[in-house]
Formats: C-alpha cells, structure tokens, sequence
C-alpha cells in the first residue's frame, strides 16, 4: 500500500507490558518504579513507524523529527499500556499524528509527533559520513 492510501483520521494501536526495562527506576536510580516517559516515546515511535512500514516504497523508511509529550499519570509494572497514533496531516514526505495513551485504568499521556520519509541509502550514507 503506498503513503497515498493514507489519510487524516487514519489510526493505528500499538502495546507494551510494563517491563523492568520500562521503568523510570531503571533509567535514573532513585525514580518512581513507573512506566518511564522515554517509554512511552518509544511506544509512540513504534507504533507509527511500523504502521508506516506497510505504505513505503522501495528503499524508503521513516524517521521521527518531533515529538511533544504530556505524561500524564504514571503505570506500574505488568500493567499493559496502549497508545493510538492518528494521522492529522501529510505533506509530501511529512506525516503528522496526534497521539493518546491509556493504560488499563486511565489515560497516561497525550501529544503530537511527526514522521519524515527518507530515502534509506542516502540516510546510512549521512550516518556512516559522521563516523569518519
């Protein structure tokens, strides 16, 4: 399916279980044992990245360029938390979303983000140029 199948209002879910790994404590010793923010950025990233996957021509991929995080309320460990991403614009080679997050009690967080179609080679190239 090509990006020209998508459209403002289009949605998509992605889900985690709150795991070790997610938690603020295991970022920054001393934090809440919470659903870190980092966590649920990654959970958005996800979502509209592999959604995104299956409309990207030969030799394309996205990357994020922005993101805009209210973290809302916080999650415990083994608690599954939901995040729907909502395209509200296309631009060419930009997508934006509008996002919200519950976890099986409340909402969690809400924001906005933004996906860039990039060419795949060009972008390793820029990347490998860096490590010279």
């Amino acid at each position: 399916m090509p990006l020209s199948d998508l459209h403002p209002g289009d949605s998509a879910v992605g889900a985690v279980v709150v795991q070790t790994e997610h938690l603020a404590s295991t970022i920054t010793p001393g934090a809440p044992e919470a659903f870190s923010t980092p966590a649920l950025v990654a959970l958005v990233e996800r979502t509209a990245a592999d959604w995104l996957k299956g409309h990207l021509g030969p030799g394309q991929m996205t990357v994020g360029t922005s993101m805009v995080v209210y973290h809302t309320a916080p999650t415990p460990r083994g608690m599954e938390v939901r995040a729907e991403v909502t395209i509200t614009a296309i631009d060419n080679r930009r997508i934006e979303f509008e996002w919200v997050a519950h976890d099986e009690r409340e909402k969690v967080g809400h924001g906005t983000h933004q996906r860039a179609v990039v060419d795949t080679a060009r972008f390793g190239a820029r990347l490998a140029e860096k490590t010279r």
